[in-house]
């Protein structure tokens, strides 16, 4: 039975693969591109990862001396403890609390801003890649576009990777 039903699915296979007309024109022809290498080297690419690490920068700055400052008013609190009174430890102790988390909303903001900067610019970066894939892809005759990173080439011939292209490509376009 099991003889069968493999001598079936051969005889099938090779009526399906006689029964497809060889024809140039009609070979398909498969390409990849590697699209996290054209954003993470890529010129435009790095220029955009520097605006981002300028902004981390600042506002780590920031994040830091507002750091100092609560540190300081927390020393300051300690060492004034003794001479307060119940109430006005209360008040200092609320303050402290206020401030504590208007750092923790500071950092958590700037967190914020930072995800969504790198995620403005993967979005305009990936809409100008599509762009560019497909023309290169039509001109060079390729049926269709894989992507490299994604794991979906284990193999290919020379030739068939476009990253180079879409590279220049993207920098001539995107740093406008």
């Amino acid at each position: 039975m099991f003889k069968f039903i493999s001598v079936t699915i051969t005889t099938v296979f090779i009526g399906l693969v006689l029964s497809i007309p060889v024809q140039a024109e009609n070979a398909v022809k498969v390409g990849y591109v590697d699209l996290q290498a054209v954003i993470n080297l890529s010129k435009a690419g790095k220029k955009e990862q520097e605006k981002i690490k300028e902004f981390i920068k600042t506002r780590q700055k920031k994040i830091a001396a507002e750091e100092k400052k609560l540190e300081a008013a927390g020393k300051k609190f300690e060492k004034d403890l003794l001479t307060m009174s119940k109430e006005q430890q209360d008040k200092k102790k609320k303050e402290f609390q206020k401030k504590l988390i208007n750092f923790r909303k500071l950092a958590r903001d700037s967190e914020k801003e930072v995800k969504k900067k790198e995620s403005l610019f993967t979005k305009r970066a990936l809409a100008e890649l599509k762009g560019i894939v497909a023309s290169i892809a039509k001109e060079k005759k390729f049926t269709f576009i894989v992507e490299k990173s994604e794991g979906a080439v284990l193999y290919s011939q020379d030739g068939m990777d476009i990253t180079d292209p879409v590279m220049k490509e993207f920098d001539k376009k995107f740093a406008k």
